[in-house]
């Protein structure tokens, strides 16, 4: 009984966890049935590019094998408009990069959460087909299962390629195939010393594979991951389940109560965090209100790898390749974006701002070069939102709007500039045709919409 009840107050947590990262991403009410199918192709896009780069394959090769895959995306997406969806929302890249600087500085939970993360353990289907195969045909499952015994069969003769055994896992745990996941991870975590998010994707899959139950080495999984990402909420969760279902409900309900004091003091999930602390405190009789909060012990853990000092050394790399290529070929304006984008993540903001210029001069009726430098601007402008802006990105967005007058991150910003401006009727007309762009009662609709329900009041806006 008590196993049964946690279990469905668990599930109710979890279903909480999703609450943020669709305001992220596209509805997935009425999912496409082709996305899984392309997604993969695309991947398979990337890996071409990389083979090509690593000089295994040659430019005749790399070429025919990007026909092939584009004819099999195109082919998708004949079915795809001879079969449509319903409509899926987009959200321009700048409002998510304003949405999130205002809203998600709350600490790493919240994080965590929109970042994608899921604390979730999903029964295996009860007639053998995998999650990743339903919807598809038996020639688009055969297809798919054909891709990842290539990248399998890849991986025999490059065991030390680390991304590649992280790349396969994920597959196969797409796939449902958990087993077969968790054993290509831990060849990840055999050939450098892992991170803490390699560490959390091992461990999840590892407790799929055992039907939910979090054995000895996913919990240990979960502790190295916790010692390296202290806040890390999904690690913490799950090693609060490990205890209860090791009877040793007191370290469950102090890890839980750990998790509460991380997070933010309005956050949706809390009450019902709260109650999986009671029902579990009354399933083993205990005085929850008596047993203190308190982290898992980690002293004796080794920690994990730094991915922060990882990424960046990865991106290091990267940039030394790009800048190199861009010396013999300065008229490569994809190569200028890659570098301007690099740059921005190192945080070498005017490095970024001149690649982003370079490109531009290359391409003076391409738009992203410019809302690239805009995003860099209003960063370096230390502003959390268009309150603080300064003229030149004005000046820079009205140029994407003459480019491109249904251009959304243009829209968005200058509508805001012209509120702040007190200009309701300019920021209303963008607004408006920002919103327009959306299907009525779609999430940015509405969104949109009450931006222009408030037009009202607006204080000037201070400029540089």
């Amino acid at each position: 009984m008590m196993l049964f009840w946690f279990v469905v107050a668990a599930l109710t947590v979890l279903a909480l966890a999703f609450l943020i990262p669709p305001l992220l991403r596209k509805d997935e009410e009425q999912p496409d049935r082709n996305a899984y199918d392309i997604s993969v192709y695309k991947d398979q896009l990337s890996e071409v590019d990389r083979d090509l780069e690593r000089g295994l394959i040659n430019a005749d090769e790399a070429d025919a094998a990007r026909v092939e895959v584009q004819r099999r995306i195109l082919a998708l997406d004949k079915d795809t408009a001879e079969h449509p969806e319903a409509p899926k929302r987009t959200k321009p890249a700048l409002v998510l990069a304003i949405v999130i600087g205002l809203l998600l500085p709350v600490g790493a939970v919240v994080f965590y959460l929109a970042s994608g993360g899921q604390p979730g353990l999903p029964d295996a289907p009860a007639d053998g087909r995998t999650p990743g195969m339903e919807g598809m045909t038996q020639d688009q499952a055969q297809q798919v299962e054909k891709m990842v015994q290539g990248l399998a069969d890849k991986m025999k003769d490059n065991p030390q390629d680390v991304e590649g055994w992280i790349k396969l896992g994920r597959s196969y745990d797409r796939l449902g195939r958990y087993k077969d996941a968790a054993e290509a991870y831990r060849r990840a975590l055999d050939v450098e010393i892992p991170t803490a998010q390699l560490l959390i994707e091992f461990a999840l899959v590892q407790t799929r594979a055992n039907d939910d139950n979090i054995d000895d080495e996913a919990q240990a999984a979960f502790l190295r991951a916790f010692k390296g990402m202290p806040d890390s909420a999904d690690a913490l969760y799950y090693l609060g389940v490990a205890a209860v279902q090791r009877d040793k409900p007191e370290d469950g309900i102090a890890y839980l109560k750990h998790l509460v004091t991380l997070s933010p003091a309005d956050a949706p999930w809390l009450e019902q965090v709260q109650s999986v602390i009671d029902g579990v405190a009354a399933d083993f009789g205990l005085n929850a209100q008596t047993i203190v909060a308190r982290a898992p012990d980690t002293s004796n853990v080794e920690a994990p790898a730094d991915h922060s000092v990882q990424q960046a050394s990865k991106v290091n790399e990267m940039v030394a390749r790009l800048e190199g290529k861009l010396k013999d070929n300065p008229e490569d304006f994809d190569g200028w974006m890659r570098l301007a984008k690099s740059y921005a993540v190192l945080g070498r903001d005017k490095d970024a701002l001149e690649a982003y210029d370079k490109a531009d001069a290359l391409n003076p009726q391409a738009t992203e070069p410019k809302v690239g430098k805009v995003s860099v601007l209003l960063k370096m402008s230390e502003s959390s939102g268009p309150t603080d802006v300064p003229v030149e990105v004005a000046k820079i967005m009205t140029r994407v709007l003459e480019l491109d007058p249904k251009n959304p991150d243009a829209l968005y910003l200058l509508g805001f500039i012209a509120e702040r401006m007190g200009d309701q009727a300019q920021a209303k007309r963008l607004w408006t045709t920002l919103r327009d762009q959306y299907e009525p009662e779609s999430t940015d609709y509405l969104d949109i919409q009450s931006l222009i329900d408030g037009l009202n009041g607006a204080q000037p806006l201070p400029v540089q």
